[in-house]
């Protein structure tokens, strides 16, 4: 009994000193699983540093997280002298399309712009160069556009003419460098016998970055290219065209003539008239998808063949109403046809400086060099800006050549049509000189009626100088006959 209340006794006093220590736990426990509440704020300078700043929360974001944002935030432009420049920048360089390495050339490219393009935007240093061929007023007044207004002109022109987005950047480096070989630092330094987009890609293979883009190839074709006949790709044809259209416009700002010339003539450049072929294509004719070729003579002699009537032909000094139709025809469907046609009557059969530019066959075709009809459509369109440019661009010229030789067939019948290929202006001739030696020439085929002559009267005024230089001019039918 005794042991029993001692051990009694010994429990309880466990007990209580069981629930007296967790009566003693039980508030540090609760005590250290309490939470105090900060503001973000308040210890933002652990990793800041600052004390006084209050840090926005997507700012700390950035901290530990590199976010899409953080990786392509856009550097600050560069700064330009030009205001110009600048607005173009805004414009054309800051579009989504515009990144990366092309970005950085493009800029590049209006950094040397903007401290270097104030020279003219024409040069003449070298023969191969096609400005050579302006009349020497346009010259000087195309000298007076600096390059870098020049350059920015042609890009905007270009890159506005682009159908998709993503041809833009293409577009800024070719229309801000084609012309790059003009500055005349790289002409000391750099110029040997090439003429300027020779000279423009030196500059720009120069640049970081522009020889390991992956479509260096292309760009550089089309600066290469911007003043042949037929550049051989999209961005090359483009970019003769926005050239062309922006040397239209400058010549139209500073000509008299040009200050009424309607903006709708800037669209000439677009149209697609069939060009004059060179040597190698003459007489050749391109048939149609499905259809055999064709020849393209006819094998009956021109001298059987039943002429057409010529249409009559409007009096001399009489001009076309000057109506918003006529207007929006362009250039060479407004030109006075009848000037032009007793301007190279005066000329057939003629010796100039040593060269004829006309001559006359007994088969009653008269054969006219395109450069005379060039000449004779300049005096009647009196200098018209669209004749300007075409000085110094052959595809230019050959176009509003066989835009006016159309008319003169549908509206005079001048033109002898049997002598030509489907879509050509002129007819592939051969030239027997006074040596004995044949040249091949591309010469427009007038019919002698159309200057109101006879053939015999016509072989009667050729003079034993001109008689000296050309033995006989064969026409296509008669090379098809001496070759079949």
């Amino acid at each position: 009994m005794p042991s029993n209340l001692i051990l009694l006794t010994g429990g309880g006093a466990c007990f209580v000193l069981v629930v007296y220590a967790g009566l003693q736990l039980l508030p540090q426990r609760s005590q250290g699983t309490k939470k105090e509440r900060r503001l973000l704020g308040e210890i933002a300078w652990l990793w800041t540093g600052k004390t006084d700043d209050v840090v926005d929360f997507r700012d700390i974001a950035r901290i530990w997280r590199i976010t899409p944002e953080v990786r392509e935030e856009p550097l600050p432009p560069p700064e330009y002298t030009r205001e110009e420049i600048r607005q173009f920048h805004s414009r054309w360089v800051t579009l989504p399309t515009v990144k990366n390495e092309k970005k950085q050339i493009i800029e590049n490219i209006l950094s040397i712009l903007d401290h270097k393009g104030a020279c003219p935007s024409v040069v003449q240093r070298n023969k191969n160069e096609a400005e050579n061929k302006y009349d020497k007023d346009v010259f000087e007044q195309l000298a007076q556009v600096p390059l870098w207004q020049h350059s920015l002109s042609v890009a905007s022109n270009l890159a506005d003419s682009m159908k998709q987005a993503v041809m833009i950047p293409d577009a800024l480096l070719a229309g801000l460098g084609h012309d790059l070989g003009k500055i005349p630092a790289y002409q000391e330094a750099l110029y040997r016998t090439g003429d300027h987009p020779v000279l423009s890609l030196i500059v720009l293979n120069r640049i970081p970055g522009y020889e390991s883009m992956a479509n260096t190839d292309d760009i550089s074709q089309a600066i290469r290219q911007h003043h042949q006949l037929a550049p051989e790709t999209p961005l090359g044809v483009a970019l003769k065209k926005a050239d062309q259209k922006t040397r239209l416009e400058e010549i139209s700002r500073m000509s008299p003539f040009g200050k009424d010339l309607p903006a709708e003539t800037t669209k000439k450049f677009e149209e697609d008239l069939p060009p004059s072929p060179n040597i190698e294509e003459m007489g050749k004719i391109k048939p149609e998808k499905g259809k055999e070729k064709k020849s393209q003579t006819p094998t009956q002699p021109a001298d059987n063949k039943k002429k057409q009537p010529i249409a009559p032909r409007k009096k001399k000094g009489k001009k076309v109403k000057d109506t918003v139709a006529n207007k929006d025809r362009g250039l060479a469907e407004n030109l006075e046809l009848a000037p032009i046609l007793d301007a190279l009557k005066k000329r057939i059969n003629k010796v100039e400086k040593g060269r004829w530019s006309i001559i006359s066959t007994p088969e009653g075709v008269v054969l006219c060099q395109p450069d005379a009809l060039w000449q004779e459509i300049k005096n009647v369109g009196q200098n018209n800006p669209e004749l300007l440019v075409g000085d110094a661009d052959e595809e230019t010229k050959r176009k509003i050549i066989g835009a006016v030789v159309k008319r003169m067939n549908h509206e005079l019948k001048a033109i002898e049509t049997s002598q030509l290929g489907k879509g050509y202006h002129t007819a592939q001739c051969l030239v027997i000189v006074a040596d004995g030696k044949a040249v091949k020439a591309p010469l427009i085929p007038f019919r002698s009626e159309a200057f109101y002559s006879l053939p015999s009267r016509l072989e009667f005024s050729k003079q034993p100088n001109l008689r000296r230089l050309v033995q006989k001019v064969k026409l296509p039918n008669q090379i098809q006959k001496d070759e079949a």
